[in-house]
């Protein structure tokens, strides 16, 4: 059992299958960053939401050294 700081108390999976997709989309925002993968194409390979990708995308392209 893990008890967010927010919202409903979720099982070790839930927690797993979220460690997934956001390691997923850093993957997708490094190799944009990096060039190797075009922004749209990031998008629609996203595990999110098309307006969440683009917000993680222009995120980390922001923070870009």
């Amino acid at each position: 059992m893990v008890v967010p700081g927010h919202g409903d108390v979720v099982g070790h999976a839930f927690v797993r299958g979220q460690r997934d997709e956001l390691a997923a989309m850093a993957d997708l925002c490094r190799r944009v960053a990096a060039g190797e993968l075009p922004a749209e194409e990031a998008v629609r390979a996203a595990p999110f939401p098309e307006a969440f990708a683009r917000d993680a995308l222009a995120r980390a392209a922001a923070t870009a050294g």
